[in-house]
């Protein structure tokens, strides 16, 4: 076997042993292989990941920017699928983050598809010219202005 090629099954192999101990087991395989301890961290962010994988943004940005980020890893910002999900962010966050969902006319879409999950807080209609959707750290979910500066977390699945 040539070297290059022992040296790419010997990461991959190790691969398959690291990811447990770092809690990557739900992790996709591309985000075991991108979640090495020397890329955990990296100058715009870092992947957290329990249960589930998060890639959380160092700076607060606008909803644009966060998209824009998240579509750079080939991924989209996070949107909550269920109350599971939302109480294991507490372990991650513990501030504001912009979720996928916007307000499409009267409906919210993430990405153009129906919500399936929604823990809203009391004063979501009192904002009718916010179209973006942010957690709150409490897990409520209300609209916020999309130029409001938040933390992104792109979902890693």
């Amino acid at each position: 076997m040539p070297p290059d090629i022992m040296k790419g099954a010997i990461v991959l192999i190790f691969l398959n042993i690291l990811p447990p101990i770092l809690g990557l087991g739900q992790c996709s395989t591309l985000w075991k292989a991108f979640t090495t301890p020397s890329t955990l961290q990296t100058g715009i962010g870092e992947v957290k990941c329990a249960d589930l994988c998060y890639f959380k943004s160092h700076t607060k940005m606008t909803y644009t920017e966060g998209e824009t980020l998240c579509k750079s890893l080939n991924t989209k910002m996070l949107y909550l699928k269920n109350e599971a999900e939302n109480n294991a962010l507490k372990s991650f966050v513990n501030e504001s983050i912009y979720l996928l969902t916007r307000l499409m006319g009267p409906v919210f879409l993430n990405d153009g598809d129906p919500l399936t999950y929604g823990k809203w807080d009391c004063d979501i209609f009192s904002k009718k010219d916010d179209h973006c959707v942010k957690r709150l750290k409490n897990g409520f979910m209300t609209t916020t202005n999309c130029n409001q500066r938040l933390t992104v977390l792109c979902d890693l699945y």
